[in-house]
């Protein structure tokens, strides 16, 4: 999980259920364990639909751009390409 809010507040939820609840750990587990994961799917989501705003703004004030659209296959645009890379480096 990348982000440490949304895992201080899942540990932070979770541990006083878990000690309300001592007869069955296990359950309390699971329930973390799909939590972290819709964390993890939001986080995803997010990086997702940032990564298509970053691209869409780089494609806007491109100087290749001819009537309002590519002049340019994105294939062919090294410029792209490597804007493309750095934003898929972590």
């Amino acid at each position: 999980m990348k982000s440490e809010k949304a895992k201080q507040y899942l540990l932070k939820v979770v541990r006083p259920i878990a000690m309300m609840h001592p007869d069955c750990p296990g359950e309390c587990d699971i329930k973390l364990i799909e939590a972290k994961r819709a964390a993890e799917l939001a986080e995803q989501e997010a990086e997702e639909r940032m990564r298509a705003k970053a691209i869409e703004a780089y494609c806007q004030d491109c100087g290749c751009r001819v009537e309002n659209e590519c002049g340019i296959d994105s294939d062919s645009c090294i410029a792209f390409r490597t804007f493309i890379q750095k934003l898929s480096e972590k």
